[in-house]
């Protein structure tokens, strides 16, 4: 699990090195040397510079599908996270929705499959006995509600 630093206005903003380093600074360096030094260097320095840049561009490519993959994932808790949210207040009498706050990430993305009938009380459950492993969780669900919509 992430190491969750309290939030300021110091430290608010969030930055992919990965995406910033790989995408979009070795790639313009890579099509300035390109164009400035292939067309003076033999043709089999050429084609060893070729094979090199086909290997960055597949690494690269490689780097860009597990970021597409784990944004994707990210969006989709902090969706889920909304909809749990909105789900608990209207299950809740207004004098619990103060326990939704003490949920954590994997709690939340866990209940998500219990019915409506059992939600409130695994929930009460999950936050009682300080339960967070999904897999736990999910197993505790009686009555199982799909989330045909997670990719």
């Amino acid at each position: 699990m992430k190491k969750v630093v309290p939030q300021s206005y110091n430290n608010h903003r969030s930055y992919d090195w990965t995406h910033i380093i790989l995408l979009l600074s070795l790639l313009p360096a890579l099509v300035a040397a390109i164009v400035l030094f292939l067309p003076i260097i033999s043709q089999d320095a050429v084609l060893f510079v070729v094979k090199l840049l086909l290997v960055y561009f597949a690494l690269c490519l490689a780097a860009l599908a597990v970021k597409v993959r784990r944004y994707s994932l990210a969006l989709q808790d902090r969706i889920i996270r909304i909809e749990m949210r909105l789900r608990l207040e209207k299950l809740l009498p207004p004098d619990d929705h103060w326990q939704i706050n003490g949920l954590d990430n994997d709690q939340i993305i866990a209940l998500r499959f219990a019915s409506d009938e059992e939600l409130p009380e695994l929930m009460r459950k999950a936050l009682d006995e300080h339960i967070s492993d999904r897999d736990k969780i999910k197993r505790m669900i009686q009555y199982w509600t799909p989330d045909i919509d997670r990719i």
